[in-house]
């Protein structure tokens, strides 16, 4: 880590930033220390400025414009001509809400009005759950808020799970790091010889109990066999996951479409609910009721293999409220091992990529060597 400076802060477990920061810093690096301690919300209701908050997927912005209706959200359907309407606005403190690949659209917008010196000057650049920069790196356009993050004159990124990125411009940014006092709770680690029996059979235990049960998992023909093997249905099943343009969810689901959710909802929750990785992060789980959250990876399976950051942000869906403050749901990460006595070690692994990368380069070389000489 190689930052301007180093800023610890303390705070209770069941505190919020608010109560360290009356706005969030500004040209800072901050490890908030746990989900739901009102970051992003500092930041929507802080009035003394304009601000840009990018979050890493649809959800996320859906649920905060919701909940604040004065926001402007850039998704793939907003024009740029409505983020031009809202930007000439006479608001004081103006605030929009975007995917990464919105970005773009608010450069465009902002430079089309001649505003864009107002914008990396005035306004306030939130780079909010800055870690999908590293764990959603597939997605084309996660990484294009970096094309301009710089060229503010204030800016920020914030996440509770951060990765501590290597573009040597991070040492103009202070690191605030928020350690939380106090036990953020008991996870029940299950080593599991069958990970999908095991689920199988917390699946049966909820449809006798009646006990709400969270799984978080990464793999839609799983949740399909599931749903078979337990019996379930669209009444007391729901499965949540992205649905991708081409619908390829749908056809995996087959007989089952009718439980595919796009986004989480406290008021459409039913017994069983199922969550690919598009929703392990970036929505709250509001509820009064006893329940049993479940993260589940399969070494048999590398796609459901997550990190454990995204295991960290799974967990963190639930908020603590004054009313369910006895009712802290039960947690689980349920996996299973490959059973390896020993581990190649680090410098070995090295050598071998190493001779393997020194190999292919040499056979490309030759490759292009023989084609020059035949033209």
């Amino acid at each position: 880590m190689n930052f301007k400076s180093y800023k610890p802060y303390t705070l209770a477990n069941d505190a919020y930033l608010f109560q360290l920061f009356t706005e969030l810093p500004a040209n800072a690096f901050i490890n908030k220390g746990k989900c739901g301690n009102g970051g992003t919300t500092l930041e929507i209701l802080n009035s003394n400025r304009s601000s840009i908050i990018v979050v890493p997927n649809r959800t996320i912005v859906k649920g905060k414009r919701d909940n604040h209706l004065f926001m402007q959200d850039v998704m793939a359907e907003v024009s740029i001509r409505q983020i031009e309407i809202f930007l000439m606005k006479d608001n004081s403190s103006k605030k929009i809400i975007t995917t990464p690949e919105g970005m773009t659209k608010i450069i465009k917008a902002a430079t089309t009005i001649g505003l864009i010196d107002v914008l990396y000057n005035d306004w306030f650049l939130l780079l909010d759950e800055c870690h999908s920069m590293a764990t959603e790196i597939f997605r084309d356009g996660i990484l294009r808020p970096m094309e301009y993050f710089w060229q503010f004159q204030s800016k920020t990124m914030i996440s509770a799970t951060p990765y501590f990125f290597t573009d040597p411009r991070m040492k103009l940014l202070d690191y605030y790091h928020i350690k939380i006092q106090g036990s953020l709770g008991k996870i029940n680690l299950v080593d599991a010889f069958n990970v999908k029996a095991t689920l199988q059979m917390l699946i049966d235990q909820s449809l006798k109990t009646g006990e709400r049960l969270f799984i978080f998992f990464n793999s839609i023909y799983d949740f399909k066999a599931l749903v078979k093997k337990c019996g379930l249905n669209h009444q007391n099943c729901s499965i949540y996951c992205a649905n991708d343009r081409e619908g390829k969810n749908i056809q995996k689901l087959g007989e089952y479409k009718s439980m595919l959710k796009a986004e989480p909802d406290n008021n459409a929750f039913t017994l069983i609910n199922f969550f690919t990785t598009a929703n392990f992060e970036g929505w709250d789980l509001n509820t009064d009721e006893r329940c049993k959250m479940v993260v589940a990876t399969d070494v048999n399976l590398p796609h459901s293999t997550v990190g454990m950051n995204k295991c960290f942000q799974a967990f963190g869906r639930w908020r603590l409220t004054d009313s369910n403050k006895h009712l802290t749901p039960e947690l689980y990460h349920i996996t299973n091992h490959r059973n390896r006595k020993t581990m190649k070690p680090l410098e070995e692994i090295s050598i071998e990529y190493t001779d393997r990368a020194e190999t292919l380069i040499s056979h490309y070389n030759s490759l292009v060597d023989t084609k020059k000489k035949s033209i």
